[in-house]
């Protein structure tokens, strides 16, 4: 009886450990459930960048609209929302720098820009209207004055979620050309400087 006990005692540990074992091996071949969102489909005539078919949790993507050189539109990220169990969803960031939950589609239209409230020195060259979106502007100035940027373009920049009808707001965005070959937001007014 002793040298039973003694063996059921050094089994009991043994079998245990193997029990476990198949246990781990069982749980992990069922699929765990990843911490992401899929590329959002109702807004699919947008760039993204980075392009990815899974986005990670918190992982920011900047949206442009498809035309040559874009330029960016938002910045979304893929999020996580409480509701009755976990599901992904989508934030975008609005001019102020907090984050909105996407809730309608967003859009590159419409396709023509305001002209900038600029200093009245300031000329953009050819002075034709429409301003098109993307569309190359030469930037002048009267006098012995330069202006700060060689070339400027417009595009539409999203603001913010309207918060009564939860549509997206956009207003235009104007960028130039600096001295270093790079489109910088141009975030206040623009006036010529001297030589």
């Amino acid at each position: 009886m002793g040298l039973r006990w003694i063996f059921l005692t050094l089994l009991t540990p043994l079998l245990a450990a193997q029990q476990q074992d198949s246990s781990d091996t069982n749980s992990s071949t069922v699929p765990q459930e990843t911490e992401g969102c899929q590329k959002p489909q109702r807004i699919s005539k947008l760039l993204f960048s980075p392009e990815k078919k899974i986005y990670g949790l918190n992982e920011e993507v900047t949206l442009s609209c498809p035309v040559k050189d874009p330029l960016p539109l938002a910045v979304i990220r893929c999020s996580k929302e409480m509701s009755p169990g976990w599901k992904s969803a989508w934030e975008v960031k609005n001019i102020e720098g907090a984050w909105q939950r996407v809730v309608v589609k967003l859009t590159c239209l419409p396709r023509k820009c305001q002209k900038p409230q600029w200093e009245g020195r300031v000329q953009l060259e050819p002075n034709k209207k429409p301003y098109k979106l993307n569309e190359e502007r030469t930037l002048k100035c009267t006098g012995d004055l330069q202006p700060p940027f060689r070339k400027v373009k417009c595009a539409k920049k999203f603001l913010r979620i309207n918060e009564r009808s939860g549509e997206p707001v956009y207003g235009d965005a104007w960028w130039g050309w600096n001295s270093t070959g790079a489109w910088i937001h141009i975030e206040g007014p623009v006036e010529c400087i001297g030589k």
